[in-house]
Parts: structure tokens; sequence; C-alpha cells
């Protein structure tokens, strides 16, 4: 709703939405940015993406088109390998809402409530349906839609990826699973494809 940016001695305020204009109605400490508040802010944000270690090396509007093209790439087996279907990527993510529900019954059986419960798309028994069958039972699938609902379904749905670039799963990873490093990683397979020379997944996967 409302955006603050330090700038020092002062905040930038982003309005996002009408909730955030609402809450800063008759708010007598705001001032329409000057020419020098601007140059303040856009060096301000030129110094924090020069700090992020890691980056696309791609336009990210072509990530949807890259993963339609990637769905048997074999980075996924190579995801899978290694992950531990731990779930902490998504648990640490601000935008994965996946939930379970299940139904409590009472000792009379006459009463019960339903309960919503924060699940992960990454632990094994996620996609389970009636009769047991398992949707996506290999690491490698579950990492491929984790990836595919950031990049390329959410955007489809809602014209925004699902990926905010906070980097809070690539910390909480154990074993450095992360977006830029996959992404980027079918990025350089397809365009070592295109070229017709051949790259190693391990090499694609490199930093």
């Amino acid at each position: 709703d409302v955006h603050l940016v330090d700038l020092g001695e002062s905040y930038a305020v982003q309005v996002g939405s009408e909730k955030g204009e609402r809450l800063l109605e008759g708010c007598n400490s705001l001032w329409n940015a000057t020419p020098e508040d601007a140059a303040r802010f856009h060096e301000v944000m030129a110094q924090k993406w020069a700090s992020f270690d890691y980056r696309l090396e791609f336009d990210i509007n072509e990530l949807p088109a890259l993963l339609g093209e990637s769905a048997q790439s074999p980075v996924w087996d190579a995801l899978g390998d290694i992950c531990l279907a731990c779930g902490a990527c998504t648990k640490v993510c601000p935008n994965c809402y996946c939930f379970d529900v299940s139904d409590e019954v009472d000792l009379t059986l006459e009463n019960g409530v339903r309960v919503r419960t924060w699940d992960s798309c990454q632990i094994e028994k996620f996609a389970v349906v009636a009769g047991g069958h398992n949707f996506r039972s290999s690491r490698a699938n579950r990492q491929k839609h984790r990836f595919f609902r950031k990049g390329k379904y959410q955007v489809e749905a809602f014209g925004l990826p699902g990926c905010v670039g906070c980097g809070r799963c690539a910390d909480n990873c154990l074993v450095e699973i992360t977006p830029t490093k996959t992404y980027n990683a079918l990025f350089r397979l397809r365009a070592a494809a295109q070229n017709g020379q051949t790259l190693r997944v391990e090499e694609a996967l490199q930093d």
C-alpha cells in the first residue's frame, strides 16, 4: 500500500493503492518531491540495485517463454538430485500461499471443524490425491512446479512474476538452489543449443 525508501535524512514515499492514499490523508509531514529529492531517490535505488550479487542474465519478460521451452530441461533432474524436500524455500517465501484442508471431528462424531493449514508444494505428500496417486512424486517435478509457478503460471494469471527477488529462499536453502541460478541455467542451456554448442548442466548451474 505504501512503500518507504530511506534517503538518509528523509524518506521517499510511494503510494501503491487507494488504501495507501487513505492512510496518508491529512499527513502534514509530506511534500511533493523536488528535483533534488528525485535525484537522491534515483541515486539510492541505483546503489541498492548494484548491491545485488546475483541477477538474471536476460530480460525478465522472456521468463515465461523460456520456461515454456524448458519443461524437459535436464536442470530439473539436477535440482531434484540435490533437493532435500524440506520445504524451507516455500516457508520463507512472501508469495507462497499453498494450503491443505483437513476435517477434525470431536469425540461425539457429531461436531467438528474444517481446518486450513499452510502447506508446501515441495513436500512429497502435497500432490497426493484420492487413490494414493501422486502427481509430483519426484523432487525434480516439485522443483519444476515451483519455478514454473513463480515464473510462468503467475505471470500468465496476474501479469506479475511470483518472485519478488528478496533472496529468502536462497538464504535458507541448504543446497543453494536459487531462482537466479536456476533461471540463468535454463537460459544458458537454451543459448548454447541455439548456437550449436554443448553445455553441461553442472556448468550452466554455476554462479
